[in-house]
């Protein structure tokens, strides 16, 4: 999920049941990229 409040739900911790992975807008390229490789190695 990638949202404006992204930093507010990963310091609380309350992360959706079926969302893997909290990003903050804006995201640099490089970060998205990291993170989508990671998420499709699964």
């Amino acid at each position: 999920m990638v949202t404006s409040f992204g930093d507010i739900v990963n310091s609380s911790g309350d992360t959706p049941k079926h969302v893997n992975l909290v990003l903050a807008k804006l995201v640099p390229l490089k970060t998205l990229s990291q993170r989508i490789f990671e998420l499709a190695d699964r």
